[in-house]
């Protein structure tokens, strides 16, 4: 398997479980059949030298989640939160202070 996996919201979930459950978003594979190589023991002249580089496997960036949300987006929402919270106790103070 390559790829990744995330939460995603289920909207027709009958309980908090299954609200958000594992999705994996790649590619997978079967099991492929067992193959036999026959190696000489010494090389043959002539014969060809295994040159071939092996090719990497890009998976694409790794994003850790929190309710289906990054953290940056999960940061955001939190420095919001409290600007709201620190506005609704401050102004009924700023104006009880004007009368």
């Amino acid at each position: 398997m390559i790829g990744y996996v995330s939460r995603n919201y289920n909207p027709s979930a009958t309980n908090q479980l299954e609200m958000y459950p594992w999705e994996f978003t790649g590619q997978e594979s079967g099991w492929s059949g067992t193959q036999t190589v026959a190696v000489p023991s010494s090389p043959t002249s002539g014969s060809a030298s295994p040159t071939q580089a092996i090719p990497t496997i890009n998976t694409g960036p790794i994003i850790n989640t929190y309710w289906g949300l990054n953290y940056g987006e999960v940061i955001i929402i939190v420095i919001l939160a409290v600007i709201a919270l620190l506005l609704a106790v401050l102004i009924p103070v700023i104006r009880g202070r004007k009368k």
